[in-house]
């Protein structure tokens, strides 16, 4: 191997290593921010954790308002199951009425190109330059009467 294949080999393996660093600090970066959200979240944790044994235990939550004291384990139990339970109602109204919305659009859509085809031959086909069965009738015993005299 020449000196000259050396020197690009070095550069390429330098080239190569410097892009590995790169990733590796971008890595760390991510997991540092994982980190903290993890922190972040247990912190988070272990506070509604203590509020809810507090709750369990009949006390009064720190930070919280004495009416939450009232309401015992099984009551907000009940409430919570009562919220879920208005929420599935409500998200299967939202579906149903997307469901109603949709079959109503369509049938506009239907309607309108009922009424641009109507439209389309009231133009072109202009009925009122036309005469009815009666008009017909009219012109033709006048024609017949004339005739006759």
């Amino acid at each position: 191997m020449g000196e000259k294949e050396t020197v690009a080999a070095l550069q390429n393996l330098m080239a190569q290593l410097s892009a590995i660093d790169s990733r590796i600090r971008v890595m760390a970066q991510r997991m540092n921010i994982i980190e903290k959200n993890e922190q972040i979240i247990g912190k988070t944790l272990i506070g509604h954790n203590k509020k809810l044994k507090e709750i369990e235990a009949g006390g009064v939550p720190s930070g919280g308002s004495p009416a939450a004291s009232s309401l015992d384990v099984s009551e907000l139990r009940l409430i919570d199951a009562e919220v879920k339970k208005t929420q599935a109602e409500i998200n299967s109204l939202v579906g149903t009425l997307k469901d109603e919305v949709l079959r109503e659009k369509e049938l506009m859509d239907k309607m309108r190109e009922e009424i641009n085809e109507m439209k389309y031959v009231l133009d072109n086909i202009n009925p009122v330059s036309y005469v009815t069965v009666d008009q017909v009738s009219e012109l033709i015993d006048e024609k017949l009467r004339k005739l006759r005299r």
